[in-house]
């Protein structure tokens, strides 16, 4: 009947649809709430009700690398959810590989807020980690839209 099961992130298409999947992304345990895009970098980032954050690769539907929130395991059900995310491009940089050869690679910065009411800056290269974060105050934070 065309319905998935689990937490794919894959466009359904329906019994009128003339939509087709290409790729199929298989990682997410619960619902996927948000998502951003780098058609640049081919970098598509998910994020769901549980706190998951994926960033994946959309030439192969393969995860790249997850992002895991500081102190999730002790966070309520209410506070997991990823609400928002955003990218930011940061320019470029010149990598020395073995000390000869240079690459240049773009520089793209991961931006998620959580139902605990943090943003957080991730990096969406290899090392995949947290380095800045900083939490909402004063308001009530609620749905934020990064765009």
């Amino acid at each position: 009947d065309g319905q998935e099961q689990g937490g794919g992130a894959r466009p359904h298409a329906g019994p009128d649809s003339t939509t087709n999947a290409t790729q199929h992304f298989e990682g997410h345990k619960d619902d996927i709430l948000c998502m951003a895009h780098h058609p640049e970098t081919g970098v598509l980032v998910t994020g769901s009700y549980d706190g998951d954050i994926i960033l994946w690769a959309t030439d192969t539907g393969h995860a790249r690398s997850r992002l895991v929130l500081p102190g999730i395991l002790a966070m309520k059900g209410d506070q997991r959810p990823i609400e928002a995310i955003g990218l930011i491009e940061c320019g470029k940089r010149c990598l020395v590989i073995e000390g000869r050869q240079q690459v240049t690679e773009l520089v793209v910065l991961v931006v998620t807020v959580g139902g605990d009411g943090v943003v957080r800056f991730w990096s969406s290269d290899s090392t995949a980690e947290l380095l800045f974060e900083f939490p909402l105050t004063g308001q009530d934070v609620g749905l934020v839209d990064l765009a």
